[in-house]
């Protein structure tokens, strides 16, 4: 299992969650959550760990500011978006409400 931090480059907007430091209470895991496999993504919402984001395209959009301070441009996070739909295993089940958001 790992945790890294959340907004490397520019903060996360959910400030009022402190992440691990809540169990730890060690300055250095501010900020840090649990880190998701990355297989199936495409098939469960990716909505970080306060369910503010409810798209992978968000997500990644996302996560390119906060952890890269980079804004991608529409091919690039198309791109990113279309591997991480290859991570999707055969059979999985995708529910009716993460089919919706999928584009």
């Amino acid at each position: 299992m790992s945790y890294q931090k959340m907004g490397l480059v520019q903060p996360y907007s959910n400030q009022v969650d402190l992440g691990r430091f809540a169990v730890t209470q060690d300055e250095d895991d501010k900020f840090k959550f649990k880190v998701p496999a990355l297989r199936n993504i495409a098939a469960t919402h990716p909505d970080f760990h306060d369910g503010k984001v409810g798209t992978l395209h968000e997500a990644v959009r996302t996560m390119a500011l906060l952890q890269l301070g980079t804004e991608l441009t529409r091919k690039q996070e198309d791109g990113l978006v279309a591997f991480l739909r290859t991570l999707t295993g055969k059979g999985i089940a995708v529910p009716d409400a993460a089919r919706a958001a999928l584009p």
